[in-house]
């Protein structure tokens, strides 16, 4: 991740990009993978600078970056803000790889918050849309925790 991040003598760096390029496409994605980078490494903060920073808007990242957004508040126990950025991260249908994920991490948000009924609706929505997901595997033990056992 340091290497990412920081480059050497041989590679180049996401933040070297995002200096040399910066208000180009290239710089702009590059603002996506060093926040994916510092939440790998613990640091939230610069993780928020940097996805501040980038323009997802007709991308492929827009829910990933709302996804990434749910982490940080999910870090610093802001629940409310973590299910919005969770629901949002949600809304592709289509995307089984980050969408049954974030509908994990949404159901947790809504079971620390007290809300039940709806981390049992996002389970059920794994269980039901994304059952071959990695998600998938364990979401009818989550349920069974919940007092679900249909």
């Amino acid at each position: 991740l340091n290497l990412a991040l920081n480059g050497d003598a041989a590679n180049p760096s996401f933040l070297r990009i995002i200096k040399q390029f910066d208000g180009s496409a290239h710089a702009n994605l590059a603002h996506y993978y060093a926040a994916s980078c510092y939440m790998k490494m613990g640091d939230s903060k610069s993780a928020l600078k940097h996805l501040q920073d980038f323009d997802a808007h007709g991308t492929i990242f827009e829910h990933p970056k709302a996804g990434l957004l749910g982490d940080i508040y999910m870090e610093s126990n802001d629940l409310k803000k973590a299910i919005d950025q969770y629901k949002t991260a949600t809304a592709d249908a289509d995307d089984d790889v980050f969408t049954p994920m974030y509908l994990q991490r949404l159901a947790i948000a809504y079971e620390k918050s007290n809300q039940t009924d709806e981390a049992i609706k996002a389970y059920k929505r794994i269980r039901d849309e994304y059952p071959r997901s990695p998600s998938g595997r364990d979401v009818e033990k989550a349920l069974a925790q919940l007092g679900v056992l249909d």
